[in-house]
């Protein structure tokens, strides 16, 4: 796949683009057919772990992670 868009997408502010963009990175991760999890909330008592692009929810909690394999 081609993952070119997924290098100019903004990251300086981490917890915001999860929370208000999760729905354009999980479009740009299925076009350029990578695999990715997401850990949301994470290291707090309601953590939870989304094992695929498809389970991850649209909108996210503060503290979300989404970690990328590269092909």
């Amino acid at each position: 796949g081609d993952h070119r868009d997924l290098h100019s997408f903004p990251t300086r502010r981490s917890s915001d683009l999860a929370g208000r963009k999760i729905g354009q990175v999980k479009e740009l991760l299925k076009k350029a057919g990578m695999q990715a999890m997401m850990i949301e909330n994470c290291g707090m008592e309601n953590e939870k772990i989304y094992q695929t692009v498809d389970e991850i929810p649209e909108n996210a909690g503060y503290y979300s992670l989404i970690i990328v394999k590269e092909n």
